[in-house]
């Protein structure tokens, strides 16, 4: 996995962590940390979605192609379920089948909660977001991560 998406995890892991030492009876401060851990969380699949893509095309396609594509993806945010079959689609059928295959309810539900999330957070929408849950939808991500890593990490070995 990427170092700077390694990183990533292991600040927002840090993060979870302190948001579980607060008091249970402090309902609004771990209302707080949930939803920054929500932005968090969702940045961390932007963050990851791009690097991704960025390394598959390192080094195997011509620089002025790597450039287009990168500058395409520079403003790529709220990285759902939809977006991510979409952008796997302008690569491989192969990459939306694997995907689609390999996706769980669970999967789908929180990375779409968390994108949905962050959206009306941005937006000034009161939600009622609880650490509990927030915590379920961050793994539920890193089973996104490491599914999509394994698919395009999979591609990528092919075509060496």
């Amino acid at each position: 996995m990427d170092s700077v998406v390694q990183q990533y995890i292991k600040k927002l892991d840090s993060i979870i962590s302190d948001a579980d030492k607060i008091d249970k009876d402090n309902v609004e401060l771990r209302s707080h940390m949930a939803k920054y851990i929500c932005i968090r969380v969702s940045g961390l699949m932007e963050t990851f979605f791009k690097r991704q893509l960025a390394n598959y095309l390192q080094g195997s396609t011509p620089k002025p192609v790597e450039n287009y594509v990168n500058s395409r993806f520079k403003s790529f945010t709220s990285v759902n379920c939809k977006k991510i079959t979409d952008t796997l689609g302008l690569f491989s059928d192969e990459w939306v089948r694997m995907f689609d295959e390999n996706l769980t309810e669970p999967m789908r539900t929180s990375l779409d909660s968390i994108v949905a999330n962050r959206h009306n957070l941005a937006h000034g929408k009161d939600q009622g977001l609880t650490l509990i849950q927030v915590k379920e939808y961050y793994s539920n991500v890193k089973d996104v991560i490491a599914l999509l890593e394994k698919i395009v990490t999979k591609q990528n070995s092919k075509r060496k």
